[in-house]
């Protein structure tokens, strides 16, 4: 599991984001969570996805997320594709992600970029 800084850019008004994702086996799923699923206005589903080896040390991932306004309601959906670089010692990664969001008719409302920083979490005081 990773912990994730994600600098969402001009795009999204400059903030920085915090995640958590679970790679799944080699070539797996993912599950990621962050920091809008305890979004007060409206509530966002944990992302399930897909990841995939692209070559000696670098990988890619697709996952998909449900929005709910804050009666429940399903609101729409993001996408984020990501291409990252996992470091030599595979304990952190580095890269880009394309952020699209869909509102419940599935039209996109919004899309852009971010840049991507992980660290793996280590088991502390073994």
């Amino acid at each position: 599991m990773f912990c994730i800084s994600c600098s969402l850019g001009e795009t999204i008004n400059e903030k920085i984001a915090h995640a958590k994702t679970d790679f799944r086996h080699s070539g797996g799923g993912l599950v990621v969570t962050d920091q809008t699923d305890f979004n007060p206005n409206g509530l966002r589903s944990p992302g399930h996805g897909a990841w995939l080896s692209t070559g000696e040390g670098h990988f890619a991932t697709t996952w998909l997320a449900f929005f709910f306004d804050a009666k429940g309601n399903p609101a729409g959906m993001v996408k984020v594709r990501e291409v990252d670089t996992l470091s030599a010692d595979g304990n952190s990664f580095s890269g880009t992600a394309t952020v699209t969001a869909y509102n419940a008719n599935g039209k996109p409302v919004f899309s852009g970029t971010s840049k991507e920083q992980g660290k793996r979490i280590l088991v502390e005081g073994a």
